[in-house]
């Protein structure tokens, strides 16, 4: 019985230790089972020039409306398929907007990466809820405008 119960703890511990070995991965190995890590962001973001793959406004509220989806041919803002972003290690962006016209400014996050905030010249700055990060997709919304972004990167 205690050879089997010490089996069992050993079986026990090493699952914990490889699941947690496992989480160290980099932002090219993030995956749903593993919580991202203020560098994989950090590293998602500043690798990629991100484009928009839907925005919406009222979020949350009874108006909630889509203003634009990339693979939609009737987006009621089309013009959102010119925005880009690209975040810079050192904490500043570039970003074409819409209009075409380049803004640049900083971001940043909170110690704990749920809170992203952007500014810049000509604006006030924005702090967003970081809903999701992954590889793929960066979902935020903005409680304050009412705005829900997701960006994906641009390949």
């Amino acid at each position: 019985k205690t050879s089997m119960r010490s089996k069992l703890i050993l079986i026990s511990l090493f699952a914990v230790l490889l699941f947690m070995t496992a989480c160290k991965k980099t932002v090219e190995q993030v995956n749903s089972n593993c919580p991202p890590t203020p560098e994989s962001i950090k590293g998602f973001l500043t690798k990629n020039v991100l484009i928009y793959d839907s925005i919406f406004i009222n979020w949350g509220l009874s108006n909630q409306t889509l203003i634009y989806a990339r693979n939609s041919s009737t987006s009621p803002q089309p013009e959102w398929a010119n925005e880009r972003v690209k975040f810079y290690v050192d904490g500043t962006f570039d970003e074409i907007l819409p209009s075409e016209i380049l803004r640049e400014g900083s971001w940043s996050m909170n110690s704990d990466s749920t809170v992203f905030t952007t500014s810049g010249g000509g604006y006030p700055p924005y702090s967003s809820v970081v809903e999701t990060l992954t590889l793929t997709k960066f979902n935020w919304l903005d409680q304050t405008r009412k705005v829900r972004g997701v960006m994906i990167p641009r390949y």
